[in-house]
């Protein structure tokens, strides 16, 4: 009996949403960008963006949107 095993080397490349916020802190300014499968944060500075954290998903972001609890 044959086993066939389907895995994807290569991440997501396709940005499909992003949303800046203050997740990690109330001073620090983070980005969020999905790819397909992919969640991931980085934080903002002014040499640049210095990446934070990286999830995969199981399904597809379809819509992000920014949320302050109040």
């Amino acid at each position: 009996m044959a086993y066939h095993y389907v895995v994807t080397a290569q991440k997501p490349t396709a940005v499909t949403a992003c949303i800046t916020g203050n997740f990690t802190s109330p001073t620090d300014l983070n980005l969020l960008v999905a790819k397909v499968s992919r969640l991931e944060m980085y934080l903002v500075t002014p040499e640049g963006l210095r990446p934070m954290k990286e999830v995969g998903l199981y399904g597809r972001v379809a819509k992000m949107k920014l949320f302050r609890p109040p």
